[in-house]
């Protein structure tokens, strides 16, 4: 049986998996008479977790942590969600599973369900307007400021990460 976990490393059941979430599967080698191979393990993750701040109708999209996420007739809402879309009210914390377009930074969601009360937000996306002198960079129209410490080295603009939030803004409204 193939161990299943979420992005944090948290074990989930297999009932945890819902139609739109993003998986990422290992599996052992490729039988190549069957072309098949048994997976190892599923990691789960999503793209964004945190507070809606504008939910345009009209537009089908929201705006989660500054970044626009196109809704399409292919995303799935959690049974939580009854309306869909005009379910989700300004404030409201989502989990978004999305593909990115990392060219434009629009998340076309696959999946969105309520994220409760999270310890903390998640953001993946492409780094941009890096200074790590001032310990700051731009994901999409979000401002955050970092430890140096907390930081890889080698972190460029341009390059996709996965960032967790402290979820609450600074005075100069810096995730």
């Amino acid at each position: 049986l193939a161990s299943i976990t979420d992005d944090d490393g948290h074990s989930l059941a297999s009932a945890d998996l819902k139609l739109g979430m993003t998986v990422r599967v290992d599996a052992g080698a490729i039988d190549q008479a069957t072309g098949t191979a048994v997976a190892t393990a599923v990691q789960v993750g999503s793209d964004l977790v945190g507070p809606v701040s504008a939910n345009d109708l009209a537009a089908s999209t929201l705006t989660v942590l500054g970044q626009t996420v196109r809704i399409t007739a292919s995303t799935v809402f959690d049974d939580s969600l009854p309306g869909g879309q005009a379910a989700i009210a300004v404030g409201a914390k989502v989990e978004v599973f999305s593909i990115l377009d990392p060219v434009s930074g629009v998340y076309a969601a696959r999946r969105i369900e309520p994220a409760g009360a999270p310890p903390a937000y998640k953001l993946r996306g492409v780094v941009a307007n890096l200074d790590k002198t001032g310990h700051t960079l731009q994901i999409g129209a979000a401002t955050l400021t970092y430890s140096a410490d907390m930081a890889p080295a080698d972190l460029a603009n341009g390059q996709i990460v996965r960032v967790k939030l402290q979820t609450a803004q600074d005075d100069n409204g810096r995730w």
